[in-house]
């Protein structure tokens, strides 16, 4: 398994910000590729993706938001939120992959992930008058060090 990280800053408070991504149908708006999210029982969702349906458990915290697919290749995304000064949330991902998975490589998985984020800002801008501050990806490698993704 690869892991791949990153982290972005938004400009608005916990208490905003959580809520949105306690909302998993409107992953869509943000999440490039994801068609839909459906809620099934406790927490399975199924996720309609550009070209297949796959089940997905989704576990939400006051702190973040995980989720893992259930069958085929493996995919695991955390997402944690954490207050900073000034009413700004420091939003950190990590991502865990297998090598031979068909939704793409750790550096195109990093890219859109990211990407998303930054997604997910603007749409808070929309809503509420935020901004995103800032954004950085990167692979993770054995030893614990980082290999920066250029975005």
């Amino acid at each position: 398994m690869t892991e791949v990280c990153g982290r972005t800053e938004v400009v608005a408070p916990v208490g905003l910000v959580r809520p949105h991504w306690h909302r998993v149908e409107s992953f869509p708006e943000f999440m490039r590729g994801v068609r839909a999210v459906r809620r099934g029982s406790g927490e399975l969702t199924h996720w309609q993706l550009d070209d297949r349906e796959i089940p997905v458990l989704v576990r939400m915290t006051e702190r973040g938001i995980s989720w893992s697919t259930v069958d085929g290749p493996r995919y695991e995304v955390v997402v944690l939120w954490r207050a900073l000064p000034g009413g700004r949330t420091r939003v950190t991902w990590r991502i865990w992959v297998d090598q031979d998975s068909e939704l793409g490589t750790p550096e195109e998985l990093a890219l859109r992930f990211q990407g998303d984020l930054e997604r997910f800002a603007d749409r808070m801008v929309s809503i509420r008058g935020l901004r995103i501050d800032h954004g950085e990806a990167w692979l993770k490698d054995p030893h614990g060090g980082r290999q920066p993704v250029a975005l």
